[in-house]
C-alpha cells in the first residue's frame, strides 16, 4: 500500500513535522510505504514559480500533485494543503491551526493586507477540507474550525515520545526556555522582550533564523539534541497569543520542566490540572504575570517538575498517539 503525505515543509524543526515524522511511523507500521508532496521541493517550471510566488505555496502543492500519475491508497494533508488534492482513495485532512483564529487572536496588530491575506487563507482552508475527513489536534481547536465552516470527524492529540523527551539527572539548570516560530505578536516574542527588560533571563530557539540583538538567540539545533537543550534550563515559557495545540510546552514538560504558557491550546486543558502553568487569558498581555508565575513555582520547584512529567506521560503518549490514529485508520476502511 502507498501512502502520500502534502505539507508545507519537509526538513524543518516544526509541530508539523514532528506530526509528519510521527505519523509516518504509524503509516510503516501498518503496511505503508510513505512519499511526500511539499511546498518547499525544488520549482521546476516557470509556471510553479509563478504559483509559489503569486498565488501560494499551497497552490504549489496543488500544481504539482495534478502531475502524479501513481495511485495512492491513503491521502494525508495537513490543513490548507489538502485544497486540490483529490483521489478516488481516502483522503485526511489534518488541522494544525485555524488561520481564522490566529487572524482573531492579534487582530489588534495587523494591517489591511495582513487581515486580508489571512481571510483568504481561512477561505482556502475551508476549500481543503472538502470531501475528506477532518482530524483535529485538540479539542480547543474544534469549536474554531466549525465557525470557520469546517466541520471535524475526530479529534486525536499531538504526541510526545515521552522516552526520547526525558528529564536527565545532575544537569545543572538556570534560566527561561522559549522554542518556537519567530513570530512577533502571534508567538508573544513583544511579551518576552519586556520580561527581559524587566530582569527575566530568557534564551530563544526559533525555527527559523533572526538577527534581534535584544534576545539571546540560540543556535540551531536538531530534533535528537532538543532534549538536551530542554534540560539545560529550568523554566519554559510561551506566551503565544494563538495556538490550536502546541508541542514544544509538552516537550519541555515532559523533560521536567515546569512551564508558564498563555490560556491557549493545550494550556486550557493543563489549567485544569496545574494552574500554575497557565496565564488567564484575560492576563495574557501582562508580562509581570508571567514572572509572577515563575516566581510561584520556582518556590517548590522539584514538585512542579515532576508534575510536569507526569502529565505529558499521562495524556501525551506516543503510545496513545499511534493507538488512536491505527483505531481511525481502521474506521476509514483501511486493514491495520
Amino acid at each position: 500500500m502507498k501512502a502520500l503525505i502534502v505539507t508545507p515543509f519537509v526538513n524543518k524543526i516544526g509541530g508539523v513535522e514532528r506530526f509528519n515524522n510521527q505519523i509516518e511511523q504509524v503509516l510503516r507500521e501498518v503496511g505503508f510505504s510513505v512519499s511526500y508532496l511539499s511546498a518547499d521541493s525544488k520549482l521546476n517550471t516557470f509556471k510553479e514559480k509563478c504559483y509559489y510566488y503569486f498565488l501560494s505555496s499551497v497552490a504549489t502543492t496543488y500544481l504539482k500533485f495534478k502531475k502524479i500519475s501513481d495511485k495512492y491508497d491513503l491521502i494525508i494533508c495537513n490543513g490548507e494543503f489538502g485544497h486540490g488534492i483529490k483521489s478516488d482513495g481516502p483522503i485526511i485532512n489534518v488541522f494544525h491551526g485555524s488561520y481564522k483564529g490566529y487572524m482573531e487572536s492579534k487582530i489588534n496588530y495587523l494591517n489591511l493586507k495582513n487581515r486580508l491575506s489571512l481571510r483568504y487563507m481561512a477561505f482556502i482552508q475551508r476549500k481543503s477540507a472538502e470531501n475528506k475527513k477532518v482530524i483535529s489536534v485538540s479539542n480547543y481547536l474544534v469549536s474554531i474550525l466549525n465557525d470557520q465552516g469546517i466541520k471535524v470527524d475526530q479529534i486525536i492529540e499531538n504526541g510526545i515520545d515521552t522516552d526520547h523527551f526525558s528529564p536527565t539527572e545532575n544537569v545543572k539548570q538556570k534560566g527561561i526556555l522559549f522554542v518556537g516560530k519567530y513570530d512577533y505578536y502571534g508567538k508573544g516574542i513583544d511579551i518576552l522582550e519586556r520580561m527581559i527588560d524587566k530582569g527575566a533571563d530568557i534564551s530563544i530557539l526559533p525555527t527559523e533564523s533572526v538577527d534581534n540583538i535584544k534576545l539571546n538567540i540560540l543556535p540551531a539545533t536538531s530534533y535528537e539534541d532538543l532534549p538536551k537543550l530542554y534540560n539545560q534550563f529550568k523554566f519554559f515559557v510561551f506566551p503565544s497569543r494563538f495556538e490550536s495545540g502546541g508541542l514544544a510546552p509538552l516537550e519541555a514538560m515532559s523533560c521536567g520542566l515546569p512551564i508558564v504558557m498563555s490560556e491557549t491550546g493545550y494550556g486550557i486543558d493543563i489549567k485544569k490540572k496545574i494552574p500554575e502553568f497557565i496565564i488567564d487569558f484575560k492576563d495574557r498581555e501582562n508580562e509581570d504575570k508571567y514572572i509572577e508565575k515563575i516566581n510561584i513555582i520556582n518556590e517548590n520547584h522539584s514538585y512542579f517538575s515532576k508534575a510536569a512529567r507526569e502529565y505529558v506521560v499521562k495524556n501525551f503518549n506516543n503510545i496513545s498517539f499511534k493507538s488512536n490514529w491505527k483505531s481511525f485508520l481502521h474506521e476509514t476502511g483501511i486493514q491495520c
